[in-house]
């Protein structure tokens, strides 16, 4: 189980879903804070035939500038397979 954030819905789920001796790993400490607070984040809402042309204009504008870090989440590996390929080629 791997969450960037972690509430307690999530915590709940891992106590129900896991064996009892798993590990927690908490990488950012519980007196630093949080990414989610000071990291922008966007939401866009597409269709699907449009979803790929959306995607190219937010890389093509979050990357023309100096410092960027980017992370896209797709459903599935096929997709995300896909999606690489896609986005390495141009």
């Amino acid at each position: 189980l791997f969450s960037a954030t972690v509430p307690t819905s999530v915590s709940e789920i891992a106590k129900i879903a896991l064996r009892t001796k798993y590990n927690f790993v908490d990488t950012v400490g519980v007196d630093s804070e949080q990414t989610h607070l000071h990291v922008q984040q966007q939401l866009i809402v597409t269709t699907q035939e449009r979803q790929m042309i959306a995607l190219a204009s937010i890389l093509d504008r979050e990357t023309s500038g100096k410092h960027y870090k980017i992370i896209v989440f797709f459903t599935t590996a096929r997709l995300t397979g896909f999606m690489a390929e896609v986005f390495n080629a141009v």
